[in-house]
């Protein structure tokens, strides 16, 4: 236990290096953050996000996540059955590379769709190497 929550410690490491200051996360009984949801912020705020992840973790000039971290949350963890057959899910992360692209679901829509210039899969590898394109975020193109 560190005594900070998950809001406090996304705060501190990731929303302020990103410049977001508005930004809300619902929490249970306990008071503990829902880490798999209930995240909210302005849109322009979540095309931060995904810039971020576009560039393996970098935003602007500022290092903000390992490279690291971003290949493993873009690698395939598990295939997902949805109405269209089953899709690939890396760490909170919906995978289409045969679309070429990667996106985050909000209410059961997409709420940061990130769409990388090239996007190929790694021989003998499910991670997926990328250059900056276009961040989408609820209709909204970046």
């Amino acid at each position: 236990m560190t005594g900070v929550t998950a809001l406090d410690f996304a705060r501190k490491r990731l929303f302020e290096p990103l410049g977001v200051g508005d930004v809300g996360w619902d929490s249970d009984p306990q008071g503990r953050s829902i880490g798999s949801a209930a995240l909210q912020m302005r849109a322009l705020d979540m095309t931060k996000l995904g810039s971020m992840y576009l560039t393996y973790g970098k935003f602007e000039t500022h290092r903000i996540l390992d490279r690291e971290w971003v290949e493993k949350s873009l690698t395939t963890r598990v295939k997902m059955p949805t109405a269209g057959g089953p899709a690939e899910y890396g760490y909170y992360w919906w995978l289409y590379p045969e679309r070429t692209l990667f996106e985050a679901l909000g209410g059961r829509r997409p709420a940061n769709r990130c769409i990388p210039r090239s996007w190929s899969r790694r021989r003998n590898d499910s991670r997926y190497s990328h250059r900056h394109s276009e961040i989408t975020v609820r209709g909204a193109t970046v």
